[in-house]
């Protein structure tokens, strides 16, 4: 897994999390499947695949920040993040 042991969140900041993620993705999803009427071309038009694209690349681009976060510990029982000081080897940072 690549959740590593963090700091602890309340039930109920978590529980009022998952309602407002519900709620909203149960908003959206009724207004593109119910409310809102496509044409047929619909997938082959410039704002469906620049709209794509954009999505791809926000997605990797989150995925290769929260890879940097999880290499920002020294070592793997830290729950604390350590910001890199000093000189850069590479890909390697040196912590002073």
């Amino acid at each position: 897994m690549l959740i590593r042991g963090g700091k602890h969140s309340s039930y109920l900041t978590t529980i009022l999390a998952f309602i407002f993620c519900c709620l909203n993705s149960y908003s959206i999803a009724e207004e593109i499947l119910v409310y809102h009427v496509y044409p047929k071309n619909y997938l082959f038009s410039l704002s469906f695949i620049s709209g794509t694209i954009i999505f791809f690349i926000g997605f990797i681009l989150n995925l290769q920040a929260d890879a940097i976060l999880r290499n920002l510990r020294k070592d793997n029982n830290q729950r604390d993040y350590q910001i890199p000081r000093g000189r850069r080897r590479k890909n390697n940072f040196l912590y002073f």
